[in-house]
């Protein structure tokens, strides 16, 4: 008789490939680093594409988009049931960035108004 080998255990799920319902809070988590990025990712264009109300007004709205997509990937993705606790947090992360971008462009507003 010869002794089994010793069963192997499971991978962690930590590290774990991405399955698909998975990469939604993970696809939200990277539109939040664009958001956060949103003004350096603008300077990357050429002087030609940002003039000068659009270089101002650019990256706030790339900040806005970002965000709120990434906002709504993150709450799409609470409804699985794996991964929820990254979904609360990208939906966290999101929405933080939405209102502070939200305040920003509102204070851009009323600063041009003037």
């Amino acid at each position: 008789m010869t002794p089994e080998p010793p069963a192997r255990p499971e991978r962690d799920e930590a590290y774990a490939p991405l399955e698909a319902p998975d990469t939604l809070p993970v696809l939200s988590l990277l539109l939040f680093s664009i958001a956060l990025g949103a003004r350096p990712l603008v300077r990357l264009l050429p002087p030609e594409l940002r003039p000068y109300p659009l270089g101002i007004l650019l990256p706030v709205a790339l900040g806005l988009a970002a965000s709120a997509v990434g906002a709504l990937l993150a709450a799409v993705a609470m409804r699985g049931v794996r991964r929820r606790a990254l979904a609360r947090v990208a939906l966290l992360v999101n929405l933080v960035v939405l209102g502070l971008t939200g305040l920003a462009a509102a204070a851009l507003v009323w600063i041009v108004r003037r």
